[in-house]
């Protein structure tokens, strides 16, 4: 479990590891822009908290197959009113993303948001109710495809304790490699005194890019598994599942090389930034060492609207 709430900074994540290689700059807001002065900074710390509306159904199937775990665990069977259920779960995120999108513009403070706040609403680009009626549609084909793998009749034969679905309820795990903070929010793992095997949910569609992605963030889990939970790369099995497909998934133990080579790019990349950090201490300065990416399709779709870079997509 975390040793802090949070680590200091500078800190990795998966998603915020993605940042960093797509457009630094936007990895510099998501974690540094709070300090940036007015106006900029108040704006850049309520962006920060935006998630895609794209990404909207696969964040309720992934809750919506944690809330089945985790029902499970507790009652010892499976819920029956998952469409309900996911429905609720949709309508709380539209209350939360309009209540935050309110304090935003009214310069009230920002309240705690259990869940993302979804992006449209922030922008005013109201989503209609063909929009809602996709994305409930695609987060029940994922669930009701996690109900059709063997997972399912795994959970049922493992211990209680074996199931390890409840961290985001919590503080987000992480470990410190070499020095490095990293956090480690995997979707589910069954853990066991010689095994574990570390699930990650997919809702989008299988492609080779995406099956290899899929597995280096798999690796990321493993280091924090051989790190917090002490167990050995061959005691460690990585699960992708595509929840968009219908011929199941496969388990592979992690590679050693892989692993290896994960450690050395973070303790690299965590010296480069401390070693800017030191010598920019205004951040402002610090700023102007994470340049914007070229790619200005990258720029179209950043929630960090109030970022120079998003001002030279055409109109």
């Amino acid at each position: 479990m975390p040793k802090a709430p949070f680590p200091d900074q500078p800190y990795f994540s998966w998603m915020a590891w993605g940042m960093l290689k797509i457009c630094p700059r936007r990895w510099f807001l998501h974690n540094f822009g709070r300090e940036l002065p007015a106006p900029d900074g108040p704006k850049f710390y309520a962006e920060r908290k935006l998630s895609y509306w794209n990404a909207f159904a696969g964040q309720l199937a992934d809750d919506g197959v944690t809330e089945l775990i985790r029902h499970f665990k507790k009652h010892g069977v499976w819920r029956q009113d998952m469409g309900e259920w996911l429905h609720k779960q949709a309508l709380e995120y539209r209350k939360e993303s309009l209540a935050y999108t309110e304090a935003a513009q009214t310069g009230a403070e920002l309240p705690y948001v259990k869940r993302q706040v979804l992006d449209k609403y922030f922008w005013g680009e109201v989503p209609d109710a063909a929009e809602h009626r996709r994305v409930l549609s695609d987060a029940r084909a994922a669930v009701e495809a996690f109900l059709r793998t063997d997972i399912p009749h795994r959970i049922e034969s493992a211990p209680r304790e074996a199931l390890m679905c409840d961290h985001k309820d919590g503080g987000f795990p992480w470990a410190s490699h070499d020095g490095v903070p990293v956090f480690a929010v995997y979707d589910f793992a069954i853990k066991t005194s010689d095994l574990v095997t570390i699930f990650d949910w997919k809702t989008g569609k299988l492609t080779p890019e995406k099956a290899q992605a899929a597995l280096e963030q798999l690796h990321w889990y493993a280091l924090y598994a051989i790190e917090t939970w002490g167990y050995r790369p061959d005691q460690i099995r990585l699960a992708p599942v595509f929840l968009s497909t219908t011929y199941g998934y496969d388990e592979t133990e992690p590679d050693p090389a892989t692993l290896q080579g994960i450690r050395n790019s973070w303790k690299d990349r965590h010296c480069d930034i401390k070693d800017l950090m030191q010598k920019n201490p205004n951040p402002s300065d610090l700023q102007e060492c994470f340049p914007m990416t070229e790619n200005l399709r990258e720029c179209a779709g950043c929630v960090f609207r109030s970022c120079p870079g998003y001002g030279r997509i055409p109109r």
